[in-house]
């Protein structure tokens, strides 16, 4: 099958904003509120729930490939997805409890972070870990619908909502992102008959967005990671949570629009093999975020960060990123295995 370029294009421009927004984040470095930062706000507003719509996108094909077993399909995507999120979890607690195991001689702290990882998955890698469980929440679902058809869907959906225990296992954060992961199936799937209305949904997703923008800009509860908001009024909490879908959506269907109708050139190209490589990169910048809190030769002056930092910095690491898979990971089987999942 061949592959799709508007969908590598797509996670190409989607992975250089994740990156774009934790050179932000972590590079504010108490100088600055990050949180309040415009484009902070308009990235963190939509750009996972990006990719969880090209995971369901692209889960359309596996799904669509009888010849695999449920079981296979299970090991698969504990391969390709959970041992990551582990291993890299491993990785990041050896770095940040490095003087409690060399000169402490302890490993509670350590213990603990890997305990944390599982307990609280947005402390490593967990966009790994959420689409892994809404992957064996649609298998669920696909063994189901052989004899219940599309009501399974619905049934299925209806249970995951109502499950308590909040941030714990990253459920809220699955909750969140399974509607994401499902339009995204869904739009694959039904391709032919969306295709007719395209020009319809395009229309009025670009009227919408500057609203949309408007309300991210005025409001920073519409773009916060969290989405079990405390607050007291419950028709505000369901407002400001049906907002945050009618945003999130806003951008995918303009951004998945504009990709598909891109002219191939040198940067359309460019996208699409950085796309190749986007979980790879969403992976590895980690470290390098990290590390930038530590860098403040801007001191308080906000144009000198964003003009000069901000844009120095995201090309920088992603572009190193990309070299350290292409040149070393993905050069060995063994670590391409381990730190990738075989991809």
């Amino acid at each position: 099958m061949k592959r799709n370029d508007c969908i590598d294009v797509t996670k190409g421009f989607a992975v250089i904003l994740v990156v774009l927004g934790h050179v932000i984040q972590y590079g504010a470095n108490n100088y600055f509120d990050f949180s309040s930062h415009i484009i902070f706000k308009l990235i963190y507003s939509f750009h996972m729930p990006l990719f969880m719509f090209l995971s369901g996108y692209t889960s359309y094909y596996s799904f669509r490939n009888t010849k695999n077993t449920r079981l296979y399909f299970v090991k698969k995507r504990v391969i390709s997805l959970l041992l990551p999120f582990l291993i890299w979890g491993i990785i990041t607690s050896l770095f940040v409890c490095f003087k409690d195991i060399i000169i402490r001689h302890t490993l509670s702290t350590f213990i603990e972070r890997i305990r944390d990882l599982f307990l609280y998955p947005a402390n490593g890698l967990w966009f790994l870990w959420v689409l892994f469980f809404i992957n064996v929440i649609h298998l669920i679902i696909n063994s189901l619908e052989e004899k219940n058809g599309m009501i399974s869907y619905v049934i299925v959906f209806i249970i995951v909502m109502i499950i308590p225990f909040g941030s714990y296992f990253g459920i809220d954060t699955i909750k969140w992102m399974l509607p994401f992961y499902f339009v995204g199936y869904f739009t694959n799937k039904y391709n032919d008959y969306i295709s007719e209305k395209v020009k319809f949904i395009r229309i009025i997703s670009i009227c919408l967005l500057p609203v949309a923008i408007f309300l991210v800009i005025k409001n920073n509860y519409l773009c916060l990671i969290n989405k079990e908001l405390v607050v007291e009024n419950k028709l505000f909490y369901s407002v400001n949570l049906g907002l945050r879908y009618i945003i999130a959506f806003v951008w995918i269907i303009v951004i998945f629009s504009i990709t598909n109708l891109l002219k191939k050139n040198i940067c359309y190209i460019k996208l699409a093999n950085l796309g190749l490589y986007s979980l790879d990169i969403y992976v590895i910048q980690v470290f390098f975020v990290k590390m930038i809190g530590k860098i403040s030769f801007w001191g308080d002056n906000i144009i000198i960060f964003n003009l000069l930092f901000v844009p120095l910095m995201t090309i920088l690491i992603t572009t190193i990123c990309y070299i350290i898979s292409n040149k070393l990971i993905r050069k060995n089987k063994f670590f391409t295995l381990l730190l990738l999942g075989n991809r």
